[in-house]
């Protein structure tokens, strides 16, 4: 297994995160992944081959995911996609958990949260989904979340991130929280505050390289 990845892709509406997600989602080196979504939207899934997908449409009340379950899904099916806009607070908390779970059992996989707003705000993060964070490297999964703003994020999960796709932000409190945050932070704050549309800046925050901006 390669090792683990957590990284989160920022960015306003329409600047073009779900069409870089579904790119890394495309090349990721793992056998099986699944996405999370509040709605459905297939072109996230531009990059990939459809006849490997399993798309569902998660009703109220939502159903508990097992690795039982996931493991039949993988046998066939090299993507899963969950749409899970219908559940409220409560619901979708309850089913990352029990994906997160199903996961952990499942191991060798990517995990694609996108809106992650709604999933890891700030003292809202599910417990699984933080046992699966804290142990990547043991359960071999990779977790790439997609947000519209730092500061939508719970902090301490902001401080394992591992890598950043950043497209332009405008919030004021997402580019101070950029700038104290990560290394060279002035700096990478002023470049993504200019970025033109459809263009990010990757950050790897483990050899804190920063790449040059580059076009989706």
């Amino acid at each position: 297994m390669t090792h683990p990845k957590l990284a989160l892709t920022l960015g306003t509406g329409y600047s073009g995160k779900s069409y870089l997600q579904g790119w890394l989602l495309a090349h990721l080196n793992r056998p099986f992944s699944v996405v999370v979504h509040t709605h459905v939207d297939r072109s996230y899934l531009a990059h990939v081959d459809k006849a490997q997908t399993k798309f569902f449409l998660v009703g109220t009340p939502g159903p508990v995911i097992d690795a039982e379950f996931l493991n039949r899904v993988r046998a066939k099916y090299k993507y899963c996609w969950f749409s899970i806009g219908a559940l409220d607070d409560d619901e979708i908390e309850r089913f990352i958990d029990s994906l997160s779970t199903a996961l952990m059992g499942s191991q060798d996989a990517g995990l694609f949260i996108d809106e992650a707003h709604h999933f890891c705000a700030q003292g809202l993060v599910p417990r699984a989904l933080k046992r699966l964070i804290r142990g990547g490297r043991h359960y071999g999964i990779d977790v790439f979340l997609a947000s519209h703003g730092l500061t939508d994020i719970d902090i301490k999960l902001r401080k394992t991130l591992q890598q950043l796709f950043l497209f332009k932000l405008t919030e004021g409190r997402d580019l101070d929280n950029l700038a104290g945050e990560v290394r060279f932070g002035i700096d990478i704050a002023n470049k993504v505050a200019a970025l033109a549309p459809e263009y990010f800046i990757m950050v790897d925050r483990r050899t804190s390289q920063v790449a040059e901006p580059a076009r989706i």
